[in-house]
């Protein structure tokens, strides 16, 4: 049972469909309001569904494709969180009710060069409500341009369960959202989703290790973000172990042959920072009481806006203790390479949250240049970002 529904407010851009090839076709089946099974196919049904925004992308471009002969919806994001909505109460007549399922097995793929690096979940009910839960499946360096089985168990991620706008109704989810996380900002990444099932039975199945490893604690006192071990980086991208205002990768900015990250200021952006996560980086906080500066290479291009020195935080696991600078560094040139070094020692940190000490517990720094109003075009890329 399909019903039409308006588009529930979403940003839809369709992609130009491939030529239909012979082959299964398209399912979509529910028994029940905790299971269903969706199996997507190149066909009239799918594109019947596109057509009427039954299924939609915000922020992002959906289509279909056919790929050895599996038919699959293609996902093209345009910003670093780009939703794929799957009206599911249109789909089948009724909402579904996500605090009772159990296993969502996907079938997906990410083709090499993509700079998708987790895919989480996002729940929309009829009021509009929507919230989610973090990454179900981060495990694709070394795994792309073939088909990945991950079964996701839904009861143990429902703890970690967030809102992301008003008071999610997750017992009636009117749309599940597909929501990657994109590395690479400055240009598009795409992933491939061929079926999804939903189920309170376990689903049968030989299943790809849907999340990567976190690092062994290793000593983090100095320690060096190079960015440059292939391997290293995509596996910190995959648990998001830094993070940067429209954030991309680039081999070669001005001249630098090593890779380098971006951090952007845009008019709908309130602030340009840069986010690294020890305890992601080296699978343990840092004793900061050790460390004697902070330094990192960094090339602003020449025409970005003025903006009035930076801020830096540091911070204990999940910013419930808070030391602030405003006055961090502020002897910025623009057009070419620099290095900028701080000593800890020289700057007037204020502990502007919580009563514990925050040096010998480090989880989190965080880099921020202060933008004058709404004078925000600025680009910087950052090498070599270290504590020593």
């Amino acid at each position: 049972m399909r019903h039409t529904l308006p588009l529930l407010g979403l940003v839809v851009l369709l992609t130009s469909c491939s030529t239909p090839e012979a082959g299964p076709s398209s399912t979509y089946a529910s028994g029940d309001r905790t299971s269903f099974t969706i199996d997507f196919a190149n066909d009239d049904a799918t594109r019947a569904l596109l057509a009427e925004g039954s299924i939609a992308g915000s922020d992002a471009s959906v289509g279909l494709e056919t790929i050895d002969g599996e038919g699959a919806l293609r996902v093209a994001t345009i910003t670093e969180f780009s939703d794929a909505f799957i009206d599911l109460e249109a789909l089948f007549g009724y909402p579904i009710d996500f605090s009772e399922a159990r296993y969502l097995a996907v079938r997906m793929m990410v083709p090499e060069g993509s700079w998708i690096k987790a895919l989480k979940l996002n729940f929309r009910d009829a009021q509009g409500n929507m919230g989610g839960i973090p990454e179900v499946s981060n495990n694709f360096y070394g795994h792309t341009d073939q088909w990945l089985d991950v079964l996701v168990d839904l009861q143990t991620m429902m703890p970690d369960f967030e809102n992301w706008s008003g008071e999610t109704d997750v017992p009636n989810v009117k749309a599940l959202s597909l929501n990657p996380y994109n590395g690479h900002q400055a240009d598009s990444s795409v992933y491939y989703v061929s079926r999804l099932q939903l189920s309170n039975t376990p689903i049968p199945g030989t299943y790809h290790d849907a999340l990567a490893e976190r690092p062994i604690a290793e000593p983090n006192i100095p320690y060096t973000m190079t960015f440059d071990d292939p391997e290293v980086l995509h596996q910190q991208m995959a648990i998001r172990a830094f993070e940067t205002t429209y954030q991309a990768m680039e081999t070669g900015i001005a001249g630098n042959e090593t890779m380098a990250v971006r951090v952007q200021g845009q008019p709908d952006k309130q602030y340009i920072a840069f986010l690294p996560m020890i305890d992601k980086l080296t699978g343990a906080p840092a004793d900061f009481r050790n460390v004697e500066r902070i330094a990192f290479d960094y090339y602003i291009t020449e025409d970005s806006s003025p903006f009035d020195g930076s801020s830096f935080f540091i911070v204990t696991e999940k910013w419930q203790n808070i030391l602030l600078t405003r006055d961090f560094y502020d002897d910025f040139e623009y057009g070419s390479w620099q290095t900028a070094s701080v000593a800890l020692a020289d700057l007037d940190l204020e502990q502007v949250s919580g009563t514990e000490p925050v040096l010998p517990n480090v989880y989190e720094l965080r880099l921020d240049l202060n933008y004058r109003g709404d004078d925000k075009a600025i680009e910087m890329w950052v090498d070599n970002f270290r504590w020593e």
